[in-house]
Parts: C-alpha cells; structure tokens; sequence
C-alpha cells in the first residue's frame, strides 16, 4: 500500500475537512456482500472509529489516522505481516504486508478464492488405471509430467504442491 503524506513533504492538505467521515468510512470497510462475514464487517464498524463515529467534519488528519490505523489492524489481526516506513523523499509511507509461504492465512485465502493448485506427484500413488490414463502418476505430455489442477482446499492441502 502506499499512503500519501500531508504537507510539507506530501501533497495532501492535511487540515482538510471531511464531511461525513464515518459514512466515507464505511464504503472503505463495510460490505453488505454474501462473500464476506457481515458479523465480523459490523464488529470492525463498532470499534476504532469512535472519533468519528458521530459523523460531524473532521480534518483529512484525523480521518487518515483513523482509516490507516484500521487498515492495519484488520490485516495484523487476520496473519498478515506489515511494516510500514517512508519514501525516500518523505512524500509517502509505504506498508509493505506479507505472509507466511507454509502459514494458514495463505492457505485460507486460497481456498476463498478458489486457488488453483497442482496436485504431488504422491496424490497420484493410489490411482488406478482408467482409460489412457495408466495410474500411479500425473499424465504426461512429450515426457513430461502434466499434473492435474484444482481450486484450493483445505482437506486435500496435503496433497497439492506448497505455496
């Protein structure tokens, strides 16, 4: 992420006002969406925003400490990595957010979003023969081994290839 600072360095006015910064607030962190866990969206609309909660104007100072610190508080709290330093000119913070490569986040990100994976060659040492496929073994192209793909799933996680 990249946030933009306020001036001298940056370019934002930072004294700004906001009108209605709670409602600005919640089109960043509130989603009415099947996809998403509404208890858990509510829950982050009732804690950190207490500030601005009443939704009078505030400074764009106010409103960007409390979103950035939001922002970060709900990627820390779901695994994420983040560390945040200023560019070289001082015109912006960076917030560099990593994960774990063997962790459970990426493991649950991908199985939301459906991750396609390469099965082992050991998912395959079960498997009988069927058709022209000759079993034991991913099929294979010109001499080469052509695993099969499927989205992400926790349960079967073992068998696909790591991150």
């Amino acid at each position: 992420f990249v946030f933009p600072r306020g001036k001298p360095h940056g370019k934002l006015d930072l004294d700004q006002v906001v009108q209605q910064p709670y409602r600005q607030a919640q089109r960043i962190f509130f989603r009415n969406n099947p996809h998403f866990n509404t208890t858990e969206t509510l829950q982050n609309m009732r804690e950190g925003f207490e500030c601005i909660e009443n939704d009078r104007p505030v400074t764009l100072r106010q409103y960007h400490k409390v979103v950035r610190r939001k922002l970060l508080e709900i990627m820390r709290k779901h695994g994420l990595k983040v560390v945040t330093f200023p560019s070289i000119d001082g015109d912006e913070v960076f917030a560099k957010i990593s994960m774990d490569m063997d962790g459970e986040v990426i493991k649950h990100l991908a199985q939301r979003f459906s991750y396609a994976k390469a099965f082992t060659h050991e998912a395959y040492k079960d498997l009988q023969t069927h058709g022209i496929y000759q079993g034991g073994r991913p099929m294979e192209r010109r001499g080469r081994a052509v695993p099969a793909y499927a989205p992400y799933q926790l349960e079967i996680g073992h068998l696909m290839e790591p991150f």
